[in-house]
């Protein structure tokens, strides 16, 4: 057996919808480990209603697909169910809330984070990569969604995630 990693780093301004693909895993492959981190932080102005931005949490997930690697994945709000398991299903899943962190009044500027993980992101997972046609692979997608679409346009957001995935092959 031997052992592989796929490690990627991402960013986004775009709170609304985005997906960055993982990992590609060859058939008859075994994805093993998944870790990972996640979030986004962003600035509004302070005339913004907090209450509104605190009330659009992002959902995001690791999802696997089969294809060529130009399938969409889905996304966290709209699927949150398993599409096909065993190999096509959300290894991970999760909502973040907004949270104001700062008020600068004198600046006019609200500071943002999200409210953090409620579970380890460090996930021991076992996907066989079954039942792929010739040419396809088993892919790893991080998916995430906006529950009321984008960022508020008074300021701006970076959404982030970077993974380390462990695969086997035989």
């Amino acid at each position: 057996m031997t052992y592989h990693w796929y490690r990627t780093a991402n960013q986004s301004p775009y709170y609304n919808q985005g997906w960055w693909w993982l990992a590609a895993i060859p058939a008859g492959a075994t994805v093993r480990r998944i870790r990972f981190g996640w979030g986004f932080q962003g600035f509004t102005e302070v005339t913004t209603d907090l209450h509104v931005i605190s009330q659009n949490p992002l959902f995001a997930g690791i999802v696997t697909t089969i294809g060529d690697g130009s399938e969409v994945p889905p996304n966290p709000l709209d699927t949150p169910n398993d599409v096909d398991p065993p190999t096509l299903r959300w290894l991970w899943w999760e909502i973040r809330q907004p949270k104001a962190v700062a008020i600068d009044a004198a600046g006019g500027v609200v500071s943002w984070n999200d409210g953090g993980s409620s579970e380890p992101t460090n996930v021991e997972t076992q996907v066989k990569a079954t039942g792929i046609p010739g040419g396809d692979t088993l892919n790893v997608w991080f998916s995430y969604v906006g529950t009321y679409g984008g960022w508020d346009s008074s300021g701006s957001v970076q959404v982030f995630n970077w993974t380390s995935l462990l695969y086997s092959t035989p």
